[in-house]
């Protein structure tokens, strides 16, 4: 990092940084019978905590956490009316399952597990449509971000380069075309692969193929590593 990385870090922090906020809601309380659902289940959950606690010597904390828990019952009895709106019922032997990949991003697959026989299959293409170019706007971009990144790193400088909001937006176009999909097939549920380890698993398969490609060269080996982890997006674990 030269000296003119440092002052504009130290006079102007907010062309090299970025605030990023996240947040979670759970969808079931966006409708009346949603909220029903919730409401049932943190009932029972702070009942109960509230049945240990009762006829109890409890000390100063156990008496903050069981009045605590009233209140929560008393807020969960007086919740804000919310419009009605009746669940989805699939098919509980109608699954939809989906593959990931770094750079297909995602197959999906429906299967119906009576007949052990696949209704369908489709491609991140087919499942794109119109918009796949989109998709490959965005690997151009990674392209050209990847190669801005080498330079800066040749140079010993800041990239100050930053990604567009491109990959989310198809990210969100695929999942909205995967729930039109299952609910066009009435389907149970949707399948996802387990994405604990997927960077350690991805990165043993780049280091597997730099090592063929490049032996016995390490610093070869880590810029082949390097270059293929700025291409890939990995998909996000739900919560």
């Amino acid at each position: 990092m030269n000296n003119s990385d440092t002052n504009l870090i130290e006079s102007e922090p907010w062309k090299v940084y970025k605030l990023a906020l996240h947040c979670t809601y759970d969808a079931r309380l966006w409708t009346a019978e949603g909220t029903e659902e919730v409401k049932k289940e943190k009932t029972d959950e702070v009942q109960e905590n509230v049945k240990k606690a009762d006829n109890k010597n409890l000390d100063k904390n156990q008496q903050k956490n069981l009045k605590k828990n009233k209140s929560s019952l008393s807020r969960l009895n007086n919740s804000f009316t919310r419009p009605s709106k009746l669940a989805y019922q699939g098919q509980s032997n109608i699954i939809v399952g989906i593959s990931f990949h770094p750079v297909e991003l995602a197959t999906v697959a429906i299967i119906d597990t009576n007949t052990k026989k696949v209704l369908l299959c489709k491609t991140v293409n087919q499942l794109l449509g119109n918009a796949f170019h989109l998709l490959s706007r965005k690997r151009r971009q990674q392209v050209h971000l990847r190669k801005e990144r080498e330079k800066a790193q040749k140079k010993d400088s800041l990239c100050n380069m930053g990604e567009s909001e491109l990959g989310e937006y198809v990210d969100k176009l695929l999942a909205k075309r995967i729930v039109e999909i299952a609910k066009s097939y009435q389907a149970g549920c949707i399948a996802l692969p387990t994405l604990k380890d997927i960077k350690e698993i991805r990165t043993s398969a780049i280091q597997a193929k730099a090592e063929t490609k490049i032996p016995g060269d390490v610093n070869g080996q880590k810029l082949y590593v390097w270059q293929e982890f700025s291409r890939v997006r990995f998909p996000k674990p739900s919560r």
